[in-house]
């Protein structure tokens, strides 16, 4: 009686996790290939998968920059057709953008273009450099101040 469960240890045991790492794996991967043009806007962009029936990629996107940001995505899963997507940002804000397909793809091609719409504030442009010499006139004699002491503080 002694030697059954001893048995069913040593046999079953490889079984059983052999059964659970293939259900961990069961789970289809693929990869996300992100190809960006900003156009010089500060922009933040990742993707990322979730486990779900089929496929869903949340794509994430994040404007540090000033101006408002017009930005096209376009999925091409290379299994079905591709989807684009548009979206504007706002200076500092940031937005999700969900794609879901049917299957699994064993790829997901992401192209994502960004332009910005207008041009920089005017604090952020380049200011060009002042004049900065001096000349003997516009030097001022220091003012005198008759019947004031004066006192310097210092700390030890």
């Amino acid at each position: 009686m002694k030697t059954t469960p001893k048995l069913i240890i040593k046999h079953l045991f490889p079984l059983l996790l052999l059964m659970v790492f293939n259900n961990a794996h069961a789970t289809a991967t693929y990869k996300v290939h992100l190809t960006k043009n900003f156009n010089g806007a500060n922009i933040l962009a990742e993707p990322n998968k979730v486990n779900a029936p089929g496929s869903l990629t949340i794509l994430k996107l994040r404007n540090f920059d000033k101006r408002t940001v017009k930005c096209k995505a376009i999925f091409d899963p290379r299994i079905e057709q591709e989807k684009s997507f548009t979206r504007q940002l706002e200076p500092n804000t940031k937005i999700s953008i969900r794609y879901t397909t049917a299957r699994t793809p064993n790829q997901l091609n992401i192209k994502l273009v960004c332009k910005p719409i207008g041009d920089l504030p005017p604090a952020d442009a380049e200011v060009p450099a002042a004049d900065t010499t001096v000349h003997a006139s516009e030097i001022e004699a220091p003012k005198k101040t008759p019947n004031k002491d004066i006192f310097t503080v210092s700390k030890p």
